[in-house]
């Protein structure tokens, strides 16, 4: 009997709200073939978009330099100890 097989996934859930209501959900790959798409489908917004996210060290930092490289995003990383405080 084999050892059990182990898959991780990572992945971004994304909603765009206005005004404290969700418009749009959506669920990209956490690597560069899902940040394409995610850019894409932030940059339809006739506005700045701004992005906030926890910080989760090496698995948001590809995400955040993306985002960060593309033009109409602003991007804000948030510490999950004080984002943690607001909930």
């Amino acid at each position: 009997m084999g050892a059990p097989s182990l898959r991780l996934f990572s992945g971004a859930r994304v909603a765009v709200i206005e005004q404290d209501q969700p418009l749009q959900q959506r669920e990209f790959a956490n690597r560069a073939s899902g940040h394409k798409p995610l850019i894409g489908w932030l940059g339809k917004r006739k506005a700045v978009v701004r992005v906030s996210l926890e910080a989760m060290g090496i698995y948001s930092l590809d995400l955040v330099l993306a985002l960060d490289r593309a033009p109409g995003i602003e991007v804000a990383v948030l510490n999950p100890k004080l984002a943690n405080r607001f909930a």
